[in-house]
């Protein structure tokens, strides 16, 4: 008796969408459930989410969230550089006076920032969320279309370098906001699309031609071994393309799961 799991019932990581190794507990609290976790890393972000009230990011969310580091806890240190007033000029602006003195004597400043890895709305409004939480945060806005989010900060209360510490530590990438790093980046992740694509439709392509064989032995007759070898390639080309387009839609995946599913079902049926 072979009591090997089916893919389908393996358990994925709630936070990234990835395999879960077997044995392994990082499991976290979420919505009432314990949520299983693939890594440290995905289980940091995702108890700091929880412990700030933020768990409905993941109700909200349409796809996986990028695998974070290892570790995602604060660092400052590899951003205290941006905290250098000639290199903030860079990618911050004086918020102008207009003829009045801001409350409390606060140094307001706008500070523009590049960030990586935002999929959909969930993911503009965790950021955002995060971002105004923060002591010294006046406002905070992301345009999605250009990777881009613009808080707005009383120096005097918070640095620059903890902005950055933020954001990086709920698992997006984060840079200062060039018009060419923006560019850069919208070229990297279109490239990586069209990678995803290329995978897909070859994969699509093969899994087609096996269930036209599949079907054409259904009619002109197929032993069961050849059946067997054309499903389990079949579901090997599928768990591929599923493997190397991780950050794909949610509902995607899940339909696939449940035609899998049904696969097997038949074949115990047919034993």
């Amino acid at each position: 008796m072979n009591s090997a799991l089916p893919e389908e019932l393996k358990l994925t990581c709630y936070h990234c969408g990835e395999t879960v190794p077997p044995g392994l507990d990082l499991s976290v609290e979420i919505g009432g459930e314990a949520r299983p976790m693939c890594c440290p890393g995905c289980r940091t972000v995702a108890t700091m989410i929880a412990g700030s009230g933020l768990t409905q990011f993941y109700e909200q969310r349409s796809e996986f969230n990028l695998r974070p580091s290892t570790d995602n806890s604060l660092e400052f240190e590899p951003y205290l550089v941006y905290d250098d007033p000639a290199l903030r000029e860079e990618f911050t602006s004086q918020v102008p006076a207009d003829g009045r003195e801001p409350e409390g004597g606060a140094q307001l400043l706008d500070v523009r920032l590049l960030v990586g890895g935002i999929s959909c709305a969930a993911c503009v409004w965790l950021i955002e969320t995060a971002a105004q939480d923060i002591d010294g945060v006046k406002s905070a806005a992301v345009n999605m279309s250009q990777q881009r989010l613009d808080v707005r900060i009383d120096l005097g209360e918070v640095g620059v370098s903890e902005l950055f510490a933020h954001v990086a530590a709920l698992g997006y990438e984060i840079q200062p906001w060039h018009a060419n790093a923006q560019q850069q980046l919208a070229k990297a992740e279109y490239r990586r699309d069209l990678r995803r694509l290329a995978v897909a439709g070859v994969g699509m392509m093969q899994v087609g031609m096996f269930a036209i064989a599949l079907h054409a032995g259904d009619i002109q007759g197929i032993s069961d071994e050849y059946q067997l070898l054309l499903r389990s390639v079949s579901l090997l080309v599928s768990g591929f393309v599923l493997a190397f387009r991780r950050g794909a839609s949610l509902r995607v995946p899940g339909a696939i799961c449940a035609a899998e599913r049904w696969l097997w079902t038949c074949r115990l049926h047919s034993h």
